[in-house]
Formats: structure tokens, sequence, C-alpha cells
């Protein structure tokens, strides 16, 4: 199953050590995200390291951890896909991961808790807990 993270999964995994976390590195998941999720997690390094009580240099060990197991897309790959994908839903910001999808093709879904996203009906969208249960972590 190929799935699409969003930028709001990964904050919840940078935040706690939790099941978002534990999912993230599974290896039974081929997960992928934009490209420009990195340098939005480096503009939020301060807050993160407030809100998570972590050091910048333990967050930053962190992202990179998380990212292992994602393969990152170059914008340009999906690029073909963002006038349909902006068609599809509202928020601008969510426009990129659901082109994303649509280049990845039908066997894609998006891990979010988007509503937007979920107004949608061309890529499935999967909840944290829709992951829990295909493999039964807790």
């Amino acid at each position: 199953m190929r799935i699409v993270v969003d930028a709001n999964i990964f904050v919840s995994a940078l935040l706690r050590d939790s099941v978002t976390r534990k999912l993230l590195m599974h290896p039974d998941f081929e997960f992928y995200t934009v490209d420009f999720v990195r340098m939005e997690f480096e503009a939020h390094l301060a807050e993160f390291s407030k809100r998570s009580g972590l050091s910048k240099e333990e967050l930053l060990l962190l992202i990179n951890g998380l990212l292992r197991n994602v393969r990152i897309i170059d914008k340009s790959e999906f690029e073909p896909h963002l006038e349909k994908a902006r068609g599809l839903i509202d928020d601008i910001d969510d426009v990129p991961y659901l082109a994303l999808a649509l280049f990845l093709g039908s066997t894609a879904v998006i891990w979010s808790h988007d509503k937007d996203l979920m107004r949608q009906k061309s890529v499935k969208i999967l909840s944290t807990l829709d992951l829990i249960g295909k493999l039964g972590v807790d």
C-alpha cells in the first residue's frame, strides 16, 4: 500500500512518542511525502522543541529517523496532477498531498485527519485508527 503522509501526521509523531511515530517506522507500509516537508519542519523547529520538550538537536535526529522510512517526492514529478487536485479540494495547503497521491496511482491513499481531504472522493483517506486496524498496532 502506498501511503502519502501529510504534514500534520509528521507533526504528531514529532511532538509525542505515540502510535503515530511507531506507524511511521513500520516496515510493512510504503510511505511518501512531498519534498518541502523537511523545510516545514526546520522552519518550525523552535516551536516543536517547545511543545515536545525535546532539544532542537533531538528533534533533528527524530526528523531524520522518521523520514528514513519515507520516500520524498520532488514537486516536479507530481506537478502535472496539481491542477486536478486544486479542483477537488479547497485547502491549498493540502493540494500537493492530493496531487502526489494522484501521481502515485490508484493504489495510493493519504494518511490524514484533514476534513477537506476527507470530503473529496478521488483518493481514499486513512486515519491513524484505520492504519492501526490494518496492523493491530497498539
